[in-house]
């Protein structure tokens, strides 16, 4: 869209004049290039983007997993919020950005956007691979955000629902062989 100028003038009343950090729950793929300009010296703020403003969509981008590799619902410890049809991936992350996780999905039938929230009081909250049954061509592509890393889970899909049909899709023959 072009390059972007933006000025601002020091607020003469603040506290402490800093530079606020992305932190680590900022994929700095996400920010667009530039240089900041200061006439006086600046420090880093004590806290990050995402201790200020916790409820941004950018404090989803960094810890991210493939919806291809890893799942996650209720067995993982996420709980499904809202979900909506997306026109792309941002509109997904900013539907999300109130939430803990996030699922974006593409396929032919539109984009879908999901958004999960921790369950309190879950054993293990953690990502659900979906192991050496399941085809990955059979799970639409996209991907998933969490605001905190995420681990993955002791068990795959299948062992946690063996008589899913995705459990079906990877050990095939062809019938006319």
């Amino acid at each position: 869209n072009g390059d972007k100028c933006l000025c601002y003038d020091e607020i003469t009343d603040a506290d402490n004049v800093c530079a606020i950090r992305w932190g680590d729950q900022v994929d700095r793929l996400t920010i667009a290039s530039g240089t900041l300009f200061f006439k006086q010296p600046t420090t880093a703020c004590s806290y990050d983007w995402c201790d200020a403003n916790p409820n941004h969509w950018f404090c989803l981008t960094e810890n991210t997993l493939q919806l291809r590799d890893y799942f996650f619902d209720n067995l993982g410890g996420f709980n499904l919020t809202k979900s909506s049809n997306a026109n792309s991936q941002n509109d997904c992350l900013e539907f999300c950005q109130e939430h803990d996780a996030c699922r974006y999905a593409t396929n032919v039938n539109g984009d879908k956007c999901l958004c999960y929230d921790e369950i309190t009081d879950a054993d293990n909250v953690c990502a659900i691979r979906w192991g050496d049954q399941v085809d990955r061509l059979t799970i639409a592509s996209g991907t998933l955000f969490f605001k905190q890393p995420t681990t993955a889970c002791s068990y795959d899909w299948c062992d946690a629902n063996p008589n899913h049909w995705f459990c079906l899709t990877e050990n095939t023959l062809d019938l006319r062989t």
